[in-house]
């Protein structure tokens, strides 16, 4: 019995492991659908809130303050949009759709971000 060529193992590989890697993967998007996925069922709304309680200083420094409010923003996103990837993946999603991110920066110069999708399985 021959071996099977190299061209063979690679094909049989990729069969095998874009299943994997689909399942695997988050998908994130702003808008209703996902270039080639189907929505296949809808498990519910979805939140991924954060607060950066780190103060920002307001000093004589505008350049500062901004690149400040800047940073502190941003590490707050990420930390509401892992919030949201680990809330979708309790109800069993493997995809958020129209997403809504809501940026305030509270009275104390804290960063608060909320991001708001819906949970769905795609295939």
């Amino acid at each position: 019995m021959p071996l099977p060529s190299l061209t063979q193992i690679f094909v049989t590989f990729l069969k095998n492991i874009i299943p994997i890697i689909k399942q695997a993967i988050m998908v994130l998007t702003t808008t209703n659908t996902i270039e080639g996925f189907q929505i296949k069922d809808y498990k519910g709304i979805v939140t991924g809130v954060a607060i950066n309680e780190k103060k920002l200083a307001l000093g004589f420094s505008m350049s500062k303050y901004y690149k400040a409010l800047k940073e502190s923003i941003d590490e707050t996103k990420e930390v509401a949009f892992q919030a949201l990837r680990d809330n979708a993946k309790q109800v069993g999603a493997n995809a958020v759709v129209g997403i809504k991110v809501e940026i305030e920066l509270m009275a104390s110069n804290y960063a608060m971000v909320s991001v708001t999708g819906t949970a769905v399985s795609v295939a």
